[in-house]
């Protein structure tokens, strides 16, 4: 039997090889083809396996590919039957046929294109008509499809003329994040387009790419991902090949400070210094729920309810962002649907602090100015003053960081802390957060395997 390389199968629909590439990816992980490798790794196909990928996205060209192989007509085909003769009368009293529901192809999404008939004066001149239409029906179908590939090709090189800035904006413009996300990526770009030149997306090539990368600066890591992502999303429209994809080098960006857990300790210490100050009650909230800030500082008095047993349970809904453009302070969902949850902390502090601010006739349980929401950077600034007096980096991250941490050393049960802070799996909290915390000396003078 037949087999074929990609390139053959490419050539044969006029697609792109990577196009080829999607089709059976997907193919794989529907279970419904399985692909063999020759001696250099690449992928071989028989005229059967071909016959499937056909059957599934290319349904127009069915027929002619078995006919042409020699392959056994499988479950998609060209529709076989012949349609109706219609008879139609008009107002007039005068009689005319047209040829009804006669499917001639299918297009690529499986849609069958139906024959669109005229009037004949006739049945003999209808049936007539029919009978050509069927008996071109497979050349029809092979033309269809040629007309659609051209049509794609045009579509691509007008693509291929693109400003690279201009795509870039709209590709981030397109994303469904947040606009506060969005912004930050603005600006990022922004100031990177001021250094390298426009070019069009056919004419982008990896040594341009790595050339660009190696110039960036500030905020590495934020450009490098959305470069990198922009490629993959170019290498699926069929602007840049596979090979330029891998050709792209990628670069290590070093942390802009190690988000290192605290010791209790180390914690102890903060929350001696920050005594009296009006962030005492978000420091301890922060370190004792493992709160992101946004959440924290969008916190209201209905948010909260308080347990006979001074149990706190407070509801997250919402997380206060910046737009960098427009310096707006706005509130929004957490960014993934496990953000919304319900938390727990018993903890004397918090449920005797939180008492007393719902006296307060502010909603806003952390306000700034004017009864506002407290704005973020002006928390930064005291965490950077009290970590510089107590020669301790201190962010609000790292305040999540070592509840989570904490809580995992104390043997929390890992699935009620995934609840907790809002983790879909405990695959990141084990991975990131999990971090040494206790004396290993300690840990394991306690441990008896029998």
């Amino acid at each position: 039997m037949a087999v074929f390389t990609i390139k053959e199968i490419s050539e044969y629909l006029k697609v792109s090889q990577q196009t080829i590439r999607q089709k059976i990816k997907k193919l794989e992980k529907d279970k419904m083809l399985f692909v063999s490798y020759d001696a250099d790794g690449r992928i071989r196909l028989n005229a059967e396996q071909v016959g499937v990928i056909i059957a599934t996205f290319y349904k127009s060209v069915y027929n002619v590919y078995c006919e042409r192989f020699g392959i056994q007509k499988g479950e998609f085909v060209i529709p076989t039957r012949k349609g109706t003769i219609q008879r139609l009368k008009r107002n007039n009293g005068k009689e005319v046929f047209y040829i009804r529901n006669l499917p001639l192809a299918y297009d690529h999404n499986g849609k069958e294109i139906l024959y669109k008939s005229p009037k004949f004066n006739t049945r003999e001149e209808a049936e007539e008509e029919q009978a050509k239409v069927l008996a071109n029906r497979n050349r029809t179908a092979r033309k269809l499809e040629e007309e659609n590939s051209r049509n794609d090709n045009v579509l691509l090189e007008k693509l291929k003329q693109r400003s690279f800035k201009e795509y870039f904006l709209e590709w981030i413009d397109k994303k469904e994040i947040r606009q506060s996300t969005k912004s930050m990526y603005y600006i990022n770009l922004n100031n990177f387009f001021k250094k390298i030149d426009d070019v069009k997306l056919g004419e982008l090539q990896a040594n341009i790419i790595n050339q660009w990368l190696s110039i960036c600066d500030k905020n590495k890591h934020v450009l490098k991902c959305l470069l990198i992502g922009l490629c993959k999303h170019l290498y699926n429209m069929d602007i840049i090949s596979e090979q330029m994809l891998k050709k792209i080098e990628p670069i290590k960006v070093k942390p802009v400070y190690e988000k290192k857990a605290l010791t209790v300790e180390q914690v102890k210490d903060i929350f001696t210094y920050c005594q009296g100050s009006k962030y005492e009650l978000l420091i301890h909230l922060l370190f004792k729920t493992g709160l992101r800030i946004g959440e924290a500082i969008a916190l209201t008095k209905d948010d909260i309810i308080f347990h006979k047993d001074k149990m706190l349970e407070i509801s997250i809904s919402k997380t206060i962002s910046y737009d960098r453009i427009n310096h707006e302070v706005m509130l929004e969902k957490p960014k993934t649907e496990s953000g919304i949850r319900v938390i727990y902390v018993k903890d004397d502090f918090l449920y005797k602090s939180l008492t007393k601010k719902m006296m307060e006739g502010n909603q806003i349980i952390f306000n700034g100015n004017v009864k506002k929401y407290l704005h973020f950077e002006t928390f930064r600034g005291y965490l950077n003053r009290m970590g510089r007096a107590l020669a301790i980096k201190i962010t609000p991250h790292i305040t999540r960081h070592t509840y989570i941490s904490i809580a995992i050393s104390k043997g929390v049960d890992l699935y009620a802390l995934v609840q907790q802070v809002g983790h879909k799996d405990p695959s990141m909290i084990l991975k990131v957060y999990g971090k040494l915390i206790n004396d290993p000396k300690e840990i394991f003078k306690k441990l008896s395997i029998i």
